[in-house]
């Protein structure tokens, strides 16, 4: 059975990203709250092999520089969750290629263009409003 991956962005979804960019392996936020309870909950009850249907995979534009994935995996262990989660959730390099992204900075398309410049040229993330 192939899994359906979930991808899920590091940056203003799990490190709640408010003091922003201070380099790819510097995460000086707490994380948002409820957010590692959730990564656990999903993971164990979504994409523990064999049956379950998901894949999480945890992404981030600062992924592809050297050591961050490696700071990305500490701040999760270190803000709490259970590093036996690590084995089960990947880091890849790129924004993998998803059956659903969570993201802090996306529009849902909802197959109509009317309104869509005005989505875009609105926009503020969560944390900015």
């Amino acid at each position: 059975m192939r899994k359906r991956i979930v991808a899920l962005d590091f940056d203003g979804v799990i490190h709640s990203y408010t003091s922003d960019w201070q380099g790819a392996r510097n995460t000086p936020d707490p994380p948002v709250p409820g957010v590692i309870e959730w990564i656990e909950n999903f993971t164990m009850d979504h994409c523990i092999p064999p049956e379950r249907e998901y894949r999480l995979c945890i992404f981030s534009s600062r992924s592809r520089y050297p050591g961050a994935r490696r700071a990305m995996k500490k701040y999760l262990i270190k803000h709490g969750l259970d590093p036996a989660f690590l084995k089960m959730i990947k880091f890849p390099l790129l924004k993998p290629p998803a059956w659903l992204i969570i993201d802090d900075r996306c529009i849902c398309f909802n197959g109509k263009v009317e309104g869509l410049t005005e989505a875009v040229t609105n926009f503020t993330p969560w944390y900015r409003r």
